[in-house]
């Protein structure tokens, strides 16, 4: 009987690209049938029944016979030429395109990984050689005491890392010859300014002022301990200057400024929703964490106040202002300093009365920056309905 149905033409043979969407779309449905002579295919779709059941009367004969492999099964291009006759060629074919195939497989895997392998030494060793050149170039470009010739060697602790050294005209360049309208503010150290350098890259620049209440120290301090110090919710220093009598630190710039002039804004302060604030405790948390337990040393930073916690663009808060900050050994519970530094209203009792700190210092200050961030409230004010109670008083009520 001669075949019937979608894909069938009048003479009852069965196109190649047919029999592949049969064999694709009906899977088991479509199986290849052999004999002597013939193949048939059996296979149904939907209600009707193709099939190739008069092996003796079909006049399709196939006569490109390459295998193609769909689903596990074979699918030939039928055609109607009396003088086919079975041939194993399209087997063969296929073994020797698998034998090919592998031998490329085996012949190129290994040239891969050794490019792969070659490619990374290269790169591997450009990184050593530039990182030694730029070791080289800043080992020689010492850091210098204003109007001394004392080297950086014995300017900073030995195991201070190395930072890019700004030149002075780069600064000024920078900071459009340390304009007001540059001008992000002004804290202990002195002013603070906002630069761009050509590629586009903004940062922000400390300039240690003459009447600073901060010193040469501090200043020494804040770049031997910040330039160590690696974590997302610390403020990251790049490098300083110390050209012409000045002293200056070069930090990321963040450009929502610190988290009072949100707090202590009638305005402002609707900015920072709860979820906002939950998210700043939470990361000056961590960096507070970090300098107490997980850093290579332990640190106090002695001055962590709502104008010392910066904020980048998402809000999230970095700790910055070093300057105070003391190394503490982790065998060390507690030392003594004749000298008090600090924000009034963030150190601890003891601290004032004995001059003793530890790292309950910051666990204070903490304490009372949390209080401010929960109420934005100033604790330099008196509060209560006769304003005679301080901050901590009037939060304990």
């Amino acid at each position: 009987a001669r075949a019937s149905g979608p894909g069938i033409t009048i003479d009852g043979s069965m196109g190649y690209k047919f029999i592949r969407a049969f064999i694709q779309n009906y899977g088991y449905g479509a199986a290849p049938v052999y004999n002597a002579s013939y193949v048939v295919n059996l296979f149904t779709s939907g209600a009707t029944w193709i099939n190739f059941d008069g092996v003796e009367t079909i006049k399709a004969k196939i006569s490109y016979a390459k295998e193609k492999n769909l689903l596990g099964y074979k699918a030939f291009q039928l055609s109607n030429d009396d003088n086919w006759a079975l041939s194993r060629a399209a087997q063969i074919e296929e073994n020797n395109d698998k034998d090919k195939q592998r031998l490329l497989l085996l012949i190129l895997l290994p040239i891969g990984l050794v490019l792969i392998l070659i490619a990374s030494l290269i790169c591997y060793f450009r990184r050593t050689a530039i990182k030694s050149k730029v070791m080289i170039i800043l080992g020689r470009r010492n850091l210098r005491t204003p109007g001394t010739s004392t080297p950086a060697a014995e300017y900073f602790d030995s195991d201070t890392p190395n930072l890019q050294v700004f030149s002075f005209s780069d600064i000024k360049a920078a900071t459009n010859n340390f304009s007001s309208a540059n001008k992000l503010g002004e804290g202990g150290f002195g002013p603070v300014y906002k630069g761009n350098l050509p590629r586009g890259q903004e940062f922000a620049v400390k300039r240690l002022s003459a009447t600073s209440t901060q010193g040469l120290e501090e200043f020494k301090n804040e770049v031997s301990l910040t330039a160590r110090l690696q974590h997302v919710n610390l403020l990251r220093v790049l490098g300083y200057c110390t050209e012409r009598d000045e002293n200056m630190l070069i930090y990321e710039y963040l450009p929502n400024k610190s988290l009072d002039l949100y707090l202590f804004d009638p305005i402002r302060r609707y900015v920072l929703d709860w979820q906002k604030r939950v998210n700043i405790i939470e990361g000056v948390t961590q960096g507070l964490l970090y300098l107490q337990e997980y850093s290579n040393f332990r640190v106090i930073h002695r001055d962590l106040k709502a104008s010392n916690i910066l904020l980048d663009n998402e809000l999230n808060p970095k700790i910055s202002d070093f300057g105070m900050a003391k190394l503490f050994r982790k065998d060390v519970d507690e030392a003594n300093t004749g000298r008090i530094v600090g924000t009034y209203g963030y150190v601890p009792p003891e601290y004032v009365k004995k001059g003793i700190y530890s790292m309950k210092y910051d666990v204070y200050s903490f304490g009372v920056l949390l209080l401010q961030i929960i109420s934005s409230k100033r604790n330099a004010r008196y509060y209560g309905t006769s304003e005679n109670l301080n901050f901590l008083e009037y939060a304990s009520i």
